[in-house]
């Protein structure tokens, strides 16, 4: 009873894995087929194979992270001690799934048209957004913390009322009426 959490726990990753077990082997037999569907044609693709290797080499390393991170531990006896890392986990586990899931979409593309690899410019493009949110936020938040005004006044006494004062104000006059 006291390990219920980790079964499922268990459970849950092993159904994960194999769900991304699955994308991996669409996304290798389309390229494999697309590869040799080209060579027929055109003769050997070095560039096709070297961009393959890229792909498995990324797609295998994030893999294998992950597969060993939701491994569970067993003790002596057998008995269940960990569940393994919850792959539904937010923070570095769920990058490592976005990172996996984006390569295998770009590598299934890349079956189909030589532009496929600009789905990889996604992560990056996406981790400059978030990083610009953050830094707005962050201004924004230094901003309110410093006192200063949407009209460009300051802090108490200079020139005008704070922001504070200002919303308190409205909440005032909202509450009489």
């Amino acid at each position: 009873m006291a390990n219920d959490a980790a079964k499922k726990r268990v459970k849950a990753n092993a159904a994960a894995l194999a769900s991304m077990r699955i994308f991996l082997a669409v996304a290798n037999v389309s390229y494999a087929v697309s590869m040799g569907v080209a060579a027929a044609r055109q003769g050997p693709l070095t560039r096709g194979l070297g961009l393959w290797v890229a792909y498995l080499a990324v797609e295998g390393s994030v893999y294998a992270f992950l597969s060993t991170s939701a491994a569970p531990v067993y003790d002596a006896q057998g008995g269940l001690v960990s569940g393994g890392t919850d792959l539904a986990s937010p923070g570095v586990i769920e990058y490592c799934r976005d990172i996996l899931m984006v390569s295998s979409a770009a590598h299934t593309l890349c079956a189909l048209t030589a532009w496929g690899s600009l789905l990889l410019l996604s992560v990056p493009l996406y981790a400059v957004s978030l990083a610009a949110s953050a830094s707005a936020k962050r201004s924004s938040n230094a901003l309110a913390g410093s006192g200063a005004t949407a009209d460009g006044g300051g802090a108490e006494g200079a020139g005008g009322p704070s922001m504070r004062e200002g919303s308190r104000k409205a909440r005032r006059a909202s509450a009489r009426r």
